[in-house]
């Protein structure tokens, strides 16, 4: 595949984080640091030479079990996370959506939210004011956007989040398990955004457990297992391997 000026580049990307079996007294701390012991645990690998390319337009679907590392890769492309080792090359606006909805400030209301957002996604205070009725209509959280964010439950943080990134100009859209998020009509409005994202020429990569959602939506498909890439490919042929090996067979 080649790689143009507008390619999103991961290459043998990692990321480990220390794991802790248990809190250490200061004295311990101090002598280990003399002594110039390492860290009695070793790291936890989340990441490991992880690689894989993303040309403007294309869709990407991850899948792969709770704890395989969906969202930690999602968040090295978003910037959010740095990777332990490797190199990533995002080269191409971002708006992400995590449904946690990292970078909100919990203190402030959803209004407020959405202008904080706003600027950091590129668009004028005056953009966010034009677009807020079609954000708060999206969002179906009527009152509750004058409210302040800690007294959201996920799923509404997720909604804002959302629909906030999907008003965003960029050329790649992040988008981490919105589709498992409220009703069957509020999900059939996310896809239809995603359709109408892939259809005016912008990137995505989705992280989902929803099989027939991502294979609506994305072109390709990367399994991730316990943090590595056990398999790119065709949508259709990666979902049919993960379920294959992931789905018990009947009695």
């Amino acid at each position: 595949m080649t790689v143009g000026d507008r390619t999103v580049v991961i290459e043998h990307v990692s990321k480990s984080y220390q794991a802790r079996t248990h809190r250490r007294s200061l004295a311990d701390l101090v002598l280990r640091a003399v002594a110039r012991q390492p860290p009695s645990a070793p790291p936890r690998w989340v990441l490991r030479d992880v690689s894989f390319t993303l040309q403007p337009g294309e869709s990407i679907g991850i899948i792969g079990r709770n704890g395989a590392g969906k969202s930690t890769l999602l968040k090295i492309v978003a910037g959010i996370a740095r990777p332990s080792s490797g190199r990533v090359r995002v080269p191409m606006r971002v708006s992400a959506q995590f449904a946690l909805g990292a970078g909100f400030n919990q203190a402030l209301t959803g209004v407020e939210n959405a202008y904080l957002q706003g600027t950091m996604l590129g668009l004028t205070n005056q953009q966010v004011r034009a677009k807020l009725p079609e954000i708060e209509a999206f969002t179906e959280l009527g009152e509750a956007m004058r409210r302040p964010l800690w007294t959201y439950s996920t799923g509404m943080h997720a909604r804002l989040a959302f629909a906030l990134a999907a008003q965003a100009e960029t050329e790649l859209m992040l988008i981490d398990e919105a589709l498992g998020t409220g009703d069957a009509a509020f999900r059939d409005k996310c896809r239809q955004v995603l359709a109408d994202v892939r259809r005016r020429g912008r990137a995505l990569i989705v992280v989902s457990h929803s099989g027939d959602a991502l294979k609506s939506m994305c072109d390709r498909g990367l399994w991730l297992d316990h943090g590595t890439v056990r398999e790119d490919g065709p949508i259709a042929d990666v979902l049919a391997h993960y379920h294959a090996a992931t789905v018990p067979a009947p009695a």
